[in-house]
């Protein structure tokens, strides 16, 4: 599907790339690197991306806040779109960061199936970042994943 989008926006060009494809990625900005680009463009635009980003973003947000809601270890659940990190503490009266138990999330996570990470200046943020193509169905099922982590590692 890609390779037809690039075809359709190199037109004469595509000629061109078939008879010398070395000729095209030799440069650091050819005519097909840009087919490519407005290709995935198309792709953002045509299946409204964007728009499927601050949906799911915002259903996986307050999926997060409700479950941190009843953990005292679990914190400021903030982000925008699809990019939301979760703050893991000792407890929420002094707000220490608890980079082990972050890790410790991540990890279960991982095995669960979803890659997440502990990140920011203390090691005590999971970072959420999923695609943009991310389906509700998929970020129900993360939650899921999380509440399981979660109470796996003794959260």
């Amino acid at each position: 599907m890609l390779l037809k989008r690039c075809e359709r926006s190199l037109g004469a060009g595509a000629e061109l790339f078939y008879r010398h494809p070395i000729q095209l990625v030799r440069g650091a900005s050819s005519p097909l690197q840009a087919a490519a680009g407005m290709a995935v463009l198309d792709v953002i635009e045509g299946d409204d991306l964007v728009g499927n980003a601050a949906k799911v973003g915002a259903m996986l947000k307050e999926g997060l806040q409700g479950i941190a809601a009843n953990d005292p270890h679990l914190g400021d659940v903030r982000g925008r779109g699809l990019f939301i990190v979760v703050d893991v503490v000792t407890d929420r009266k002094s707000r220490k960061p608890d980079p082990e138990r972050a890790v410790a999330l991540a990890d279960r996570l991982k095995e669960l199936g979803f890659l997440t990470a502990a990140a920011g200046a203390y090691k005590n943020l999971v970072k959420i970042r999923p695609p943009l193509v991310i389906s509700k169905g998929d970020a129900a099922s993360f939650l899921e994943a999380f509440e399981t982590a979660r109470h796996d590692i003794g959260g």
